[in-house]
């Protein structure tokens, strides 16, 4: 038996203990609170759009390059690539068609689905989104109005339909559901709703981020093409012509994370209007420590805007050219192995960015390139993936290009 002394002793330490959880958990609320109010992070791009353009080496931003060169046969011959997702040792790839399964070599593994109206088929590979945790991949039709769901196998598993009007992408919410877009500017017609939200097994949650505070001719004129996509475990969501960027939460809530400022530049209020003066980005990606903002057009000039998030500097890295053939001049200049310009289309959920290129667009690259001099980092990684390059083939498929971030 417990003598007075012990049990006091010992309720004492409990309290204290409880007292202290409590104490931890009030203040954590509290930061997180703080952390929540404090996340929207002002990004003033004025000098990036002012300053003269700047030539940039990739090895600036990147520590290292890797090439996928995809294998080229009957089955999986590819257009334009819309889509790359890459888990593990598996990479999917969608240019609208179709949607083919390769393995991190390059080697052809599987088709997924068919086009058709069946089960297990599609019209048209809208968007498509790979589920990491349960090895899955969901398909969205546009046309058939539907989901489908694939295993990694490439294997039809289900499809639901989906009362979404107008859709315009889909993404995987890790234990949560799945988020379909609309397309815009037909907030009107989805109850001036920007997403929805459904089960995995197709059952609709809600929809999120209504828009009915605002006038329905300005929602119409200001909802431009967006983007919804993951930068690691981070899902953003992003109207290319308004100015803020959101993050998107496990439950599908959103909250502002970077308000983007140009300062004397207009935005534009009319998408189909290019008037002077007026500029918007068609997409916008997150590195680390960086976020580009791509293609950015005012009075037809072309707008490449890094920003550097430490140093709160915006840097613009497209150089001006009249020959066609020398467009890849806007990107970086490959310095690391030689190998082709790098300008970032997406990132993979890694953190890793991408491009891809042709290998007859690099050989033709190589005949006008203004920077075969510069200094090469990775000489035994030049003569490789020069070798391939020389051996490829002008209907061969496009090439991966993945740039690892430098630290």
């Amino acid at each position: 038996m417990k003598s007075y002394y012990e049990e006091s002793t010992s309720r004492k330490m409990k309290y204290t203990t409880l007292y202290c959880v409590i104490i931890c958990g009030l203040i954590f609320s509290y930061k997180l609170s703080g952390q929540v109010n404090s996340r929207v992070k002002l990004i003033d791009l004025t000098s990036g759009l002012t300053s003269s353009e700047k030539t940039m080496k990739l090895s600036e931003i990147a520590a290292k390059v890797e090439y996928i060169f995809l294998e080229t046969t009957n089955e999986c011959l590819m257009d334009d690539i819309k889509k790359i997702s890459i888990d593990d040792s598996l990479v999917f790839i969608s240019d609208s068609k179709q949607l083919l399964i390769f393995n991190s070599s390059g080697k052809f593994i599987a088709n997924v689905g068919g086009i058709g109206r069946g089960p297990g088929q599609y019209v048209k590979v809208l968007d498509f989104s790979i589920d990491i945790l349960k090895d899955r991949i969901f398909v969205l039709d546009r046309y058939l109005q539907k989901v489908i769901c694939y295993d990694y196998n490439g294997n039809y598993q289900y499809d639901f339909r989906f009362r979404t009007p107008y859709p315009s992408s889909i993404e995987v919410i890790n234990n949560t559901g799945l988020i379909i877009t609309y397309a815009t500017p037909l907030f009107i017609d989805n109850g001036n709703y920007c997403f929805a939200l459904y089960s995995f097994d197709g059952k609709f949650i809600r929809n999120s981020f209504n828009r009915q505070n605002e006038a329905a001719q300005q929602a119409m004129a200001e909802a431009g093409q967006h983007r919804l996509n993951y930068y690691c475990d981070s899902l953003t969501f992003w109207e290319i012509h308004l100015n803020t960027i959101y993050r998107v939460t496990n439950g599908g809530d959103l909250f502002p994370r970077y308000t983007i400022d140009y300062k004397g530049y207009n935005n534009v209020k009319n998408r189909g209007s290019l008037e002077k003066d007026n500029l918007f980005f068609a997409y916008f990606i997150e590195f680390e420590k960086y976020l580009f903002f791509i293609k950015g057009i005012r009075n037809n000039e072309l707008k490449h805007i890094i920003y550097d998030k430490k140093k709160d500097e915006a840097i613009n890295f497209c150089l001006k050219t009249e020959d066609f053939r020398l467009a890849y001049e806007t990107a970086f200049i490959n310095d690391i192995d030689g190998g082709f310009p790098f300008l970032p289309v997406d990132a993979l959920k890694d953190g890793r960015l991408y491009c891809t290129f042709y290998p007859y667009e690099f050989k033709q690259l190589l005949k006008n390139y203004p920077h075969k001099s510069i200094d090469i980092t990775n000489i035994e990684q030049k003569n490789d993936f020069y070798k391939k390059i020389e051996n490829s083939n002008v209907l061969d498929n496009a090439v991966i290009m993945l740039v690892t971030e430098k630290k």
